[in-house]
C-alpha cells in the first residue's frame, strides 16, 4: 500500500489495518459480506482512524500545481498536515533505521507529535464522529 508503514513510523501509532479492510482479488465477490460482518464498534474505530490520516494522502500546498485546487484543499482538513509532511517524517525514520541518522530520542518523538499535531487531530476526530 502507498505509505505502508509510514503512518506508524512518523509517530501516528497505527497503520492501514486501523482504517482499512484488505481483500484479495479472488475474495471480491464476498466483499459486501465481509463489510457487513464488521462490528459497529470496529466501523467507528476505523472511521476515527481514517479521519486522523486523511490529510496525509493529499498534497495540498505548493506541491499541488493547480492554484484553484490548492486553495480548495488548504481550506479543508487540518492546517499544515499533508502528504509531504508524512513522507518527510517517514524518510527520517528510515534514515535512522539505516544508521544514517542517530537513534530517535524522546525529544524526537515529541517533535513528531507536535508536527503531526496529534492532540488537535484527536479533538477534531471526536467532533467529526459525534456529528455523524
Amino acid at each position: 500500500m502507498f505509505f505502508e508503514g509510514a503512518l506508524r513510523a512518523a509517530g501516528l501509532g497505527f497503520d492501514y489495518e486501523a482504517f482499512s479492510v484488505r481483500v484479495a482479488e479472488g475474495e471480491l465477490p464476498q466483499l459486501l459480506g465481509k463489510l457487513d460482518a464488521l462490528p459497529p464498534a470496529r466501523i467507528v474505530a476505523m472511521r476515527r482512524a481514517a479521519l486522523r490520516v486523511r490529510d496525509y494522502f493529499v498534497y495540498k500546498d505548493m506541491f499541488n500545481p493547480s492554484r484553484d485546487n490548492r486553495a480548495a484543499l488548504l481550506s479543508e482538513g487540518r492546517r499544515g498536515q499533508y502528504a509531504f509532511l508524512l513522507l518527510a517524517l517517514a524518510l527520517e525514520d528510515r534514515a535512522r533505521s539505516l544508521g544514517k541518522l542517530p537513534r530517535a530520542r524522546p525529544e524526537d518523538t515529541h517533535r513528531h507529535a507536535q508536527m503531526l499535531d496529534t492532540q488537535a487531530a484527536d479533538a477534531g476526530v471526536r467532533v467529526a464522529v459525534e456529528e455523524a
